[in-house]
Order: structure tokens, then sequence, then C-alpha cells
């Protein structure tokens, strides 16, 4: 059985806000951490990685319950986080780097998390989406988080012609 694709109409400003519109009154709200709160957020983010979200938010809330910001995190035993993030994956890999993200942050940004997608990627574990994924749920700053899978698809449907992520998010 052959299966055709069509182009994707030519998409418009209009359907962009219809999009958006019907996102927002159906996610708005929900997920892992309180919307607005810079540190749950990047952490949580951080720990949200190739791991569900019913994980992530479990995760993060023990992580939050005994490091509740930057300061206390910056200060972890890097065994103890990484048993708190049971149920993450690739958790030895985030223990450390969450560590040296927080002590980044209590010691350049007096505990505060930035807010440029510059300052954000230079933080250990920190890379575009996740960057992007601060800037929107956290400042409520325009920008786009472009997985592996917002890529693939936004190509099939041809808004886009792109070869990487990177390359999707900059279009």
């Amino acid at each position: 059985m052959s299966v055709s694709m069509k182009r994707a109409p030519q998409v418009t400003e209009q359907t962009v806000r219809q999009v958006l519109e019907i996102l927002a009154a159906t996610y708005h709200g929900r997920g892992s951490v309180e919307l607005g709160d810079p540190y749950k957020v990047l952490v949580a983010t951080v720990i949200s990685a190739r791991t569900r979200e019913e994980q992530t938010t479990a995760v993060s809330e023990r992580v939050f319950a005994r490091y509740p910001d930057a300061f206390a995190l910056a200060d972890a035993s890097e065994l103890e986080l990484y048993e708190l993030l049971d149920g993450s994956q690739y958790r030895e890999a985030k223990a450390p780097r969450l560590i040296a993200m927080a002590r980044i942050l209590a010691e350049r940004y007096g505990g505060k998390v930035p807010d440029s997608v510059e300052a954000l990627l230079a933080l250990p574990g920190v890379g575009r989406k996740t960057a992007n994924c601060v800037l929107i749920y956290a400042f409520e700053k325009p920008a786009l988080c472009v997985d592996t899978h917002m890529h693939r698809i936004t190509n099939r449907l041809g808004w886009v012609h792109t070869k990487t992520p990177d390359q999707t998010e900059t279009v």
C-alpha cells in the first residue's frame, strides 16, 4: 500500500494564533512544576530529560523538598542528590551537573536564575531546549522549545526544511 504525503498548506499567523489558543486552554498551568518559579522550572527541566512527566514530577518534588533553592542545592551531597533523582534517567550525569549549575547560580547570580539564553546555555546541563523552556515558563519570554519530535513533525508538515532541531528553532 502506497501512502502519499500531501504538501502542508502555508502556515498563516491566524493558524498559529488558533493553535496557541488551543494549547494554552488545554495545558496552561499543567505540568511538573510551578510556572513562574525560575529555580524550579530550571531544575525540573534538567531532571525531565529522557524522563516521563509523572516521574519528573515525583523526582522534582523530592529534590525541592530537600533543596528548596540554589544555595541549598549548591551545598548538596552528590550521593544524596543521586539517590533523590531515582526514577529520573541519567541521574549519574544529572546529579553533578545540577550541583555545578546551582553553585554558579549561587556565586555568580546571587541564587537567581538568569533570564537570557546566553547565560542559561553557559550553565552545566542546560541546552537550547532547556534554556528556551526556562525563558517561556519562568520568565514568560518568547522562545521556542524544539526537540527531535517537534523538529521531525514540522519538517514532515512542510513548515520548515531543516536538518537539526537548532536550525528548526531559528527558522
